[in-house]
C-alpha cells in the first residue's frame, strides 16, 4: 500500500469517528439538558458548559486517536529505517560488486565495492553506461550479457573479465537477473559479480603442480623403457660391427635393432600425445576405409578369442584427422577392450553420422554441427561408476598393477580434442564399455592436405637426377639423408640452417624439392623457408620433417598443418617413399632460368 493511500485511510477514519461522536453528543446532550431544568438562564449556562465539555472531550479523543496512529507510524518508520540501514550496510560491505542498470544500460545503483574497484564515484556514475567506464571491447561484452538477460527474462551466469581502476584485468563470475515492474516488464537488470582472479591463479598452480607430479612419475618409467630400447640398438650394432668388414650383417641383429628403434619412436609419440602437442598431419580421412583397413591389425593384436565386427555406415564418411593417430587410437581402444574380456567376447566398431546440438557443443567445448561418430564397443566386464569418472585422467588405470600405464584413454582424448572433436565413455559393470569418438564431418576432398599413407609401401623408382635441397641442423641426420638420396639417383644440396638455405635457393636456377626441418637455427623456420621456396620455384615441392614442435606457434592452426610432414625418426624407406610421392605430384619441374 502506498504512503498516500495510508494517509487518506487514516484521515477518513479520524473524520468519520469525529463526525459520529459529534452528532451523538449534540443529540443526547440537548435532550438531557431539557430534561434537567426548564429555567432558560440555567439552560443557557448548561449549554455553555456543554460546548466546553465537547471541545475538551473531542481534543482528548483526537489526541488518543492521533497518538495511537502516530506511534504505529513512527514505529513502522523506525523499522523501515533500520531495515534500510541493514540493507545498505549489507550492500556497501559486500565483497561482491552489486549494481543495477536500466534497460538502456544506464547505471541506477552501484555499491561501494563497485565504485572502489572501477575508480568511480556516486552520483557521478548515475546515468552513465559501460561504454563510458570500460574499454569498448569489455563494454560490448557486458552489454551483450545484459541484453541476453533482458530479452530472455532469465537469470544467467557469466565469466566476465573487467579491468580495475589501475587497468589490471580481473576475472569475475557474474550472476545477472531481471527486475520487473508492476506491469511485468523488465525495469532493470541487476548483477552480483564475485572476483575469482586469485582462485583461478590458485587452480592454475594446482593444475601445474599436479602435471609436474604426473610427469615426475612418468619420467622413471619412460627412462627405464627407453634405456631398454637403446640397449637393444646399441648391443646389436656392436654385434654387427664385431663381425668384421666385408661380412653380411646378421639379419637377426638388424631385425632386433629396427624393432627397438621403432618401439623407441612409438614411446616418444606417446609422450607427445600425452602432452597434446603431437604434430598432426591432417587429411580428409575416409573413416570407413580407415576402420576397415586396420581390422586385421586389431584382430592380430587382441587374439582369436575375441570376434571383431564392423558396423559401418553405407554412405561415405570423411573427417579431418591425422590418419596415423586415428589408427593408433582405435588400436589403443581395442587393446583396452581385450583386457576387459579375458574369456573372449565381441569387439564391435561402429560408424555413424551424428548431429551435435548447441547445448551438447557448449558442454563439450566444441562447435555445433555434423560429426562422424566412431564407437568402439565391447562385451567385457565394464567399469565401476566410481572409476568411470576418472578413466581420462593420466596414469589412472582400472587394470592390475603392471598391466597398464593409465595413459591410453588420456592420449586418445588428447588426440581427439586437438582434432576439434570430443570423446564419450559409457559403461556398466558386467555390461561392457562403449567409447565414442566424435570428429567434425567434412565433404570428401574439401581442403584436402597432402599426406603420406603408410600403406603405400612398395618399390619406388630411384631418382632421375632431380635436385633436392636438404636443410637439417643435426649434422649426422643431415649426412644420413644426403647419403640415402644421392645413392638413389638424386642430386642433393644441403644446408645447416635457414639463412644458408635461403642463399642456396636464391642462387640456384632450379631446385625440384625442399626437404627441411621445421625448427631451424638462423632465424628462419622451415615453414617460412617452404613459403619462400614456393615463391621462388612455383612448381616445386616441399616436405617438412619434425620430431617435436607445437606447430600452432608457426601456423596458427591449433598444431595442425596442411603441408606434407615426415615424422622423425624416419628410415630409408620412409624417406624415399616421401620424396618419390612428392615428386610424382610435381608435374613439370619448376625451372627459373
Amino acid at each position: 500500500m502506498s504512503t498516500k493511500s495510508s494517509a487518506l485511510r487514516m484521515a477518513l477514519r479520524l473524520g468519520l469517528i469525529y463526525g459520529v461522536l459529534s452528532v451523538l453528543w449534540i443529540l443526547f446532550s440537548d435532550q438531557a439538558a431539557l430534561l434537567l431544568h426548564d429555567d432558560p438562564v440555567l439552560l443557557t449556562r448548561v449549554q455553555s458548559y456543554k460546548g466546553w465539555a465537547f471541545v475538551i472531550l473531542s481534543a482528548i479523543l483526537i489526541f488518543i486517536l492521533v497518538y495511537r496512529d502516530l506511534v504505529k507510524l513512527l514505529k513502522a518508520q523506525a523499522d523501515l529505517d533500520e531495515s534500510r540501514s541493514l540493507l545498505n550496510a549489507m550492500l556497501e560491505n559486500s565483497p561482491a560488486l552489486l549494481y543495477m542498470k536500466d534497460p538502456e544500460g544506464r547505471y541506477l545503483f552501484a555499491n561501494e565495492h563497485f565504485l572502489r574497484v572501477t575508480g568511480t564515484k556516486w552520483p557521478g556514475l548515475e546515468g552513465r553506461t559501460d561504454g563510458e567506464i570500460f574499454p569498448e571491447e569489455v563494454a560490448a561484452a557486458l552489454r551483450e550479457n545484459d541484453r541476453q538477460v533482458a530479452e530472455t527474462g532469465e537469470t544467467r551466469d557469466y565469466r566476465e573479465v573487467v579491468p580495475d581502476f589501475e587497468g589490471k584485468e580481473r576475472s569475475y563470475i557474474s550472476v545477472k537477473f531481471p527486475v520487473r515492474d508492476a506491469a511485468g516488464g523488465i525495469a532493470a537488470v541487476c548483477g552480483i559479480s564475485s572476483d575469482i582472479t586469485e582462485r583461478e591463479l590458485l587452480e592454475q598452480r594446482v593444475e601445474q603442480n599436479e602435471r609436474l607430479h604426473a610427469l615426475g612419475r612418468l619420467t622413471g618409467g619412460i627412462a627405464h623403457d627407453f634405456n631398454n630400447h637403446l640397449s637393444v640398438i646399441r648391443g646389436n650394432l656392436e654385434l654387427m660391427a664385431s663381425d668384421g668388414e666385408g661380412q653380411t650383417p646378421d639379419p637377426d641383429c638388424v631385425r632386433d635393432a629396427r624393432y627397438a628403434a621403432n618401439q623407441a619412436a612409438e614411446l616418444v609419440a606417446r609422450l607427445l600425445a600425452f602432452s597434446r602437442n603431437q604434430v598432426l598431419v591432417v587429411t580428409d580421412v575416409d573413416v570407413n576405409a580407415a576402420v576397415a583397413g586396420i581390422r586385421k591389425l586389431i584382430s592380430r593384436s587382441i587374439g582369436e578369442t575375441i570376434a571383431v565386427e564392423l558396423d559401418l555406415l553405407d554412405a561415405p564418411l570423411y573427417a579431418r584427422l591425422d590418419k596415423v593417430q586415428l589408427e593408433s587410437a582405435l588400436l589403443n581402444l581395442a587393446v583396452n577392450a581385450r583386457d576387459a574380456m579375458p574369456r573372449g567376447g565381441v569387439l564391435r566398431i561402429r560408424t555413424r553420422r551424428a548431429t551435435v546440438t548447441p547445448e551438447q557443443a557448449e558442454a563439450e567445448s566444441v562447435a555445433a554441427g555434423e560429426y562422424v561418430e566412431i564407437a568402439v564397443e565391447d562385451t567385457g566386464e565394464g567399469i565401476a561408476r566410481d572409476k568411470l569418472a576418472r578413466v581420462r585422467e593420466p596414469f589412472f588405470t582400472t587394470k592390475e598393477p603392471g598391466k597398464g600405464t593409465g595413459l591410453g584413454l588420456s592420449m586418445v582424448d588428447g588426440f581427439v580434442r586437438q582434432s576439434g572433436g570430443y570423446m564419450q565413455i559409457a559403461s556398466e559393470p558386467g555390461a561392457g564399455t562403449a567409447v565414442s569418438i566424435y570428429a567434425p564431418l567434412v565433404k570428401p576432398g574439401a581442403e584436402a592436405a597432402l599426406a603420406f599413407d603408410a600403406e603405400r609401401a612398395g618399390a619406388y623408382p630411384s631418382g632421375q637426377g632431380e635436385i633436392i635441397l636438404v636443410v637439417e641442423d643435426q649434422a649426422a641426420l643431415r649426412e644420413f639423408a644426403v647419403k640415402v638420396l644421392r645413392s638413389h639417383g638424386y642430386t642433393v644440396k644441403s644446408a645447416e640452417d635457414g639463412r644458408i638455405a635461403e642463399q642456396i635457393i636464391a642462387e640456384s636456377p632450379h631446385i625440384d624439392l625442399l626437404f627441411s626441418d621445421v625448427v631451424l637455427p638462423g632465424g628462419v623456420l622451415g615453414t617460412e623457408l617452404s613459403a619462400r621456396f614456393a615463391a621462388r620455384f612455383p612448381g616445386g615441392r616441399a616436405i617438412l620433417t619434425t620430431g617435436y614442435a607445437d606447430l600452432s606457434k608457426y601456423t596458427g592452426d591449433n598444431g595442425a598443418i596442411t603441408a606434407p610432414v615426415l615424422r622423425k625418426p624416419y628410415g630409408v624407406s620412409e624417406l624415399l617413399q616421401s620424396v618419390a610421392g612428392a615428386l610424382r605430384n610435381t608435374g613439370s619441374a619448376a625451372r627459373d632460368s
